[in-house]
């Protein structure tokens, strides 16, 4: 961990709920460049302040405020913080592979580099709070509200993303907003799970019950991504 750098882990117990990142943290201005090629992480890192240079699969980019850079799975990259004016930095870390039917889904597979992402900040902000709250609930017996709040903000960040690369929007924008209205509606069930206001299915667990409507909502998405002139 670099020197100031902040990490919050979430609960192994939660983590096979789709769209729940891994881990969140924050990494403060601070010159320091590493190179690496990580086959078991999905990284979409948001820029704070300051500037960097990322080199990834021969591809080079000039980071600057606001900036979004993704590190997927298995991906080669050299990551440089600017020695004059360091980058602070966000970030969502993923270790389980259906980030990556997450981001295909999306049409994020192949990008590495989204500029101008000011929209972001705020989700990124609340996600870390999520995060550090989560990471004290390893012994809660039922899937906090917290948990389904940050997956929610996590697919509004994918959602925000594709929009701003102009990936999703291009072949499917009419469906944009039915998208978002299905995967809201599963996770205002997944809250009133947790709150035990509706009954989950009959003899499966309240965090089995949630981890289901998640999965539910991840296949309910194919059916709606139907391009818009087929």
């Amino acid at each position: 961990m670099k020197r100031n750098e902040t990490v919050h882990l979430v609960p192994d117990r939660w983590r096979g709920v789709p769209f729940l990142p891994t881990a969140v943290g924050y990494s403060p201005a601070q010159p320091h460049t590493y190179s690496a090629q990580v086959p078991y992480r999905t990284a979409i890192e948001l820029i704070l302040t300051g500037r960097a240079e990322l080199s990834i699969n021969r591809m080079r980019f000039e980071l600057r405020p606001h900036d979004v850079f993704l590190l997927p799975r298995f991906s080669t990259f050299r990551y440089q913080a600017h020695p004059g004016e360091p980058a602070s930095k966000l970030w969502l870390y993923f270790e389980r592979e259906n980030i990556e039917l997450l981001l295909s889904m999306f049409r994020l597979d192949d990008v590495y580099y989204i500029p101008t992402c000011q929209a972001l900040v705020p989700l990124y902000q609340r996600a870390h709070l999520l995060a550090e709250r989560l990471s004290r609930m390893a012994t809660a017996s039922a899937f906090p509200e917290e948990g389904a709040e940050l997956a929610s903000l996590v697919h509004g960040v994918l959602l925000a993303l594709s929009q701003r690369a102009g990936t999703l929007f291009r072949a499917y924008s009419a469906n944009v907003q039915r998208i978002k209205a299905f995967l809201d509606s599963r996770f205002h069930e997944a809250k009133y799970y947790r709150r035990g206001k509706a009954a989950g299915p009959e003899g499966k667990s309240t965090v089995h019950s949630v981890c289901e409507l998640c999965s539910k909502s991840i296949h309910g998405i194919w059916s709606l991504l139907v391009p818009v002139n087929a």
